[in-house]
């Protein structure tokens, strides 16, 4: 469901499977990491594109230059963090 509230967007989302197997709930965490992964900066710009109206997955895809940032996060969910590193920088080289 999707709504406006004072101004705010509002986006609610659920699967009916358990909360931790639940896409939106795997994008929060793969994001998280990557942050911590890549540091401060980078969180910097995903809020700068947050700002200008940019929703979070296509944040991280314009910054990881992703073709695909909603499948490409899900699919890197269970790399660990070296894997995840290298993916990362493997799509930034590809370019």
């Amino acid at each position: 469901a999707r709504f406006n509230f004072e101004g705010l967007p509002i986006e609610i989302y659920a699967e009916d499977k358990c909360p931790l197997k639940q896409t939106a709930h795997k994008h929060l965490r793969i994001e998280n990491r990557i942050i911590k992964l890549l540091g401060e900066e980078f969180k910097n710009k995903v809020i700068e594109l947050k700002k200008k109206g940019v929703k979070t997955e296509p944040a991280f895809g314009i910054l990881l230059e992703l073709d695909e940032p909603y499948e490409d996060l899900l699919r890197w969910y269970d790399l660990s963090d070296f894997e995840l590193l290298q993916k990362i920088k493997k799509e930034k080289t590809r370019r």
